[in-house]
């Protein structure tokens, strides 16, 4: 099992999805995890419960679970701007830098550009993702 729900009662307050290599990933091709490493496919909280934890606790079980699996780093992509970057370094993920190849950041962008609008496309002075890591030797 690689994905959990948060709940209160019946109130759904986030989830989590994570991937490992071999398993399939949506969308399909989206990212290719080397041996060793466990994706964060998903992560999300509600809105009426950010600010409670529930992000923090999501990230702990996503840890746990990749350390049991024997994993050696867990990473996840993220919009640049967002505001869990935050939290995702107070958990000891890190920013990878860019490897500097144009051609995939012009492909990406018009992706999240296509998928998820303006916000997150060329017309924001933050465009784009990031990919964290956070290695757990």
């Amino acid at each position: 099992q690689l994905g959990v729900v948060a709940l209160r009662g019946d109130e759904v307050l986030g989830f989590c999805q994570m991937t490992t290599r071999k398993l399939p990933m949506y969308p399909s091709g989206a990212h290719h995890c080397e041996a060793g490493e466990m994706y964060i496919e998903t992560i999300a909280v509600s809105d009426r419960a950010r600010g409670q934890g529930i992000g923090g606790k999501l990230l702990r079980w996503s840890e746990e679970k990749a350390r049991a699996e024997h994993m050696k780093k867990l990473t996840l992509e993220v919009f640049q701007g967002n505001r869990a970057i935050g939290l995702y370094e107070r958990f000891g993920f890190k920013i990878v830098p860019p490897d500097g190849d144009c051609v995939d950041a012009c492909c990406e962008n018009v992706i999240v550009c296509c998928f998820f609008g303006r916000p997150y496309g060329w017309c924001h002075p933050k465009w784009g993702t990031h990919i964290m890591i956070k290695h757990l030797e």
